[in-house]
């Protein structure tokens, strides 16, 4: 394995660069099935963290706009029972009731439509999604204050949010145009599937039907069409992004 890493990264002849562009790109130049050994969205590997377990995270892979990622929003247990972080800190953003991390109905869509706004939002000031709520012991209004002594500007959360928000319509609109659909938000087959070995051998598949109505409920909180994901051209608008709407 050491040795392929140096392969790849001087992209050697044969099979290191091959791989250096990628597991779908080198499955797709393989050819006779391969990709049907690689898990992937959108061209990005699935990180280390499985969301059969953690299925809000799941909803995070299908729907990022860079394809799979584990740091799209905050984890699962987080917000597992009344006496986790996320559920005693968060109570601002509208943050009030636990879930299970294994539920995917409408609490768990609702809860990870928030959460996306609000790590996109950490993404675009540059905090480290370690040293604030949920992740660590960093408060809403200990963030609020420094953003605001930051800037010299009296935001609010409800400001903030709205920035978030609009982020991530623009990235939807912009993967609209480069050809992505709501076909591309999906998960591997494997996690449709239950774990062969070790403790939770024979459980834990999610439910694909499932999974899909909690896309279609995330689109239309999102205030997308439900089958397209297409950003509607009031939220656009509401969002200051009119000029978009072409």
């Amino acid at each position: 394995m050491l040795k392929m890493v140096k392969k790849i990264a001087h992209r050697e002849f044969g099979l290191g660069a091959l791989l250096a562009h990628g597991s779908y790109i080198a499955a797709q130049r393989i050819g006779k099935g391969a990709t049907n050994f690689i898990h992937q969205v959108k061209g990005q590997e699935i990180p280390m963290h499985d969301p059969r377990v953690k299925t809000g995270v799941g909803l995070q892979y299908a729907l990022a706009d860079y394809g799979a990622d584990h740091m799209k929003a905050a984890h699962d247990p987080f917000f597992k029972d009344k006496d986790s972080w996320g559920i005693k800190e968060m109570k601002g953003l509208g943050i009030l009731e636990p879930v299970s991390p294994t539920d995917i109905g409408v609490k768990k869509v609702a809860l990870f439509k928030l959460l996306d706004i609000y790590w996109s939002l950490l993404d675009i000031l540059g905090v480290c999604l370690f040293g604030y709520i949920p992740r660590s012991v960093g408060t809403l209004e200990e963030l609020l204050g420094i953003i605001r002594s930051t800037t010299g500007w009296r935001t609010t959360w409800f400001e903030l949010m709205k920035v978030g928000e609009r982020s991530i319509n623009m990235a939807r609109i912009f993967n609209l145009r480069e050809g992505f659909t709501s076909h591309d938000d999906t998960l591997p087959e494997v996690f449709y599937q239950d774990f062969k070995g070790g403790p939770l051998d024979g459980q834990g598949a999610i439910n694909k039907m499932n999974f899909k109505k909690a896309l279609r409920l995330r689109y239309k909180l999102m205030d997308w069409d439900a089958d397209t994901g297409i950003p509607s051209n009031g939220k656009l608008i509401e969002l200051g992004l009119g000029w978009l709407t072409d």
